[in-house]
């Protein structure tokens, strides 16, 4: 599995294992640090194929103008300055420590996030503390099967709990499909890739995770609510996210799998398709029918699934850069806010369609104050 980025302490490090996508921190933290590594959307179809292909970063360097944000950036230097770093990680510790202590699952669930890396130990009880209390907590159970190789869990339990509480949610049964793969147990493949194809849901927690951290930052540090925002993303951006790298090579007859998978991997494709509501699910949906594509040899069919592609790109990715979008969520709480709920009631896409939309008819407002959150900031209470 791929890590989406990692957080350490004010710093977000990014990293892409996404398909189609920038990474993951585009959902809100990777517009706002600019100068990232994107991919170019002519080339939307190779980024693609980074997810399948176990590749963590594909695309060309996009800069955007900072002009606005630089300004808003002066006008709180005192808040987020040099001298922030320190005490941002003494903070973050603090409700570290919190999070571990409580009989809350959400914050639970949190402080094995923001552990990750650091105590294994306290992840993995922490997580089964979570799963204790609310044993129907999917965002955990999935947090769980994901970290099973990290923290020393027992994957058959991993898989058990999951399935229990999320056996309709087919990332959950392509991530049993890709350890199959990798152990050889082609037929449990094969059962796991058939559950996937007839999934109509595909979740992967993301904005879950969030806003269990920024909760759990809310509970015992003095940061504002874009602070916890940022914070939040940068460390649910570091959980690892399936690669498919396995399901890209059985589907490519790659990796010596007995029998053809061609027929299987087309039905995977065409209902990630067609149930996905982000751009990890629709990009490896898309990619997976274009190798089918390929396979049986349609040229067509291959250049229509790369069009879709590119145009999936265009009006999410795209529209939001063209749109300065980047510097209203930096700026803004409450767009940052609307964003995420828009993102929790609608999925990514549609999160991102209303966010380009909004920022354009934002910028056309001569008496909007982009610099909100420094003037009058925002109180989510």
């Amino acid at each position: 599995m791929k890590s989406r980025g990692k957080a350490f302490g004010s710093a977000v490090v990014l990293g892409a294992a996404l398909a189609l996508l920038i990474t993951v921190a585009t959902r809100i933290v990777g517009p706002i640090f600019h100068g990232q590594t994107v991919p170019d959307p002519e080339n939307s179809e190779e980024f693609a194929a980074a997810t399948l292909e176990g590749t963590t970063t594909v695309g060309a360097k996009v800069e955007y103008d900072r002009s606005s944000l630089q300004k808003c950036d002066r006008l709180g230097e005192p808040r987020f300055g040099k001298s922030r770093d320190a005490n941002i990680e003494r903070q973050v510790d603090v409700a570290r420590q919190l999070a571990l202590t409580v009989d809350d699952a959400d914050l639970l669930l949190a402080g094995a996030i923001l552990t990750a890396g650091v105590d294994t130990e306290s992840e993995a009880l922490a997580i089964r503390r979570a799963l204790e209390i609310f044993p129907g907590y999917r965002a955990a159970a999935w947090y769980q099967l994901l970290r099973c190789a990290a923290i020393s869990c027992d994957r058959e339990h991993a898989e058990a709990a999951a399935l229990a509480v999320d056996a309709d949610n087919g990332q959950v049964w392509l991530e049993i499909a890709g350890e199959r793969i990798r152990t050889g147990r082609w037929a449990e493949a094969r059962k796991a890739l058939r559950q996937a194809a007839n999934s109509t849901r595909f979740e992967t927690y993301w904005v879950n995770h969030v806003t269990a951290i920024e909760r759990a930052l809310a509970s015992s540090t003095d940061f504002s609510y874009r602070e916890r925002m940022i914070h939040a993303m940068g460390y649910a951006a570091a959980i690892p996210v399936p690669s498919f790298a396995d399901l890209g090579n059985v589907c490519r007859a790659e990796s010596g799998a007995p029998g053809s998978w061609v027929d299987i991997c087309a039905n995977v494709g065409e209902q990630l398709r067609q149930s996905g509501n982000d751009l990890l699910t629709l990009g490896v949906g898309y990619k997976l029918a274009s190798i089918v594509a390929e396979r049986r040899g349609d040229a067509n069919a291959v250049e229509r699934y790369r069009a879709q592609s590119r145009a999936l790109w265009n009006r999410t990715m795209t529209r939001q850069q063209e749109a300065h979008a980047d510097a209203l969520l930096a700026n803004d709480p409450a767009v940052m806010q609307r964003y995420v709920e828009n993102y929790r009631v609608y999925g990514e896409i549609r999160a991102m369609e209303l966010l380009a939309e909004e920022a354009i008819r934002l910028s056309a407002d001569e008496t909007y104050d982009q610099c909100n959150f420094v003037r009058r900031p925002y109180d989510p209470s």
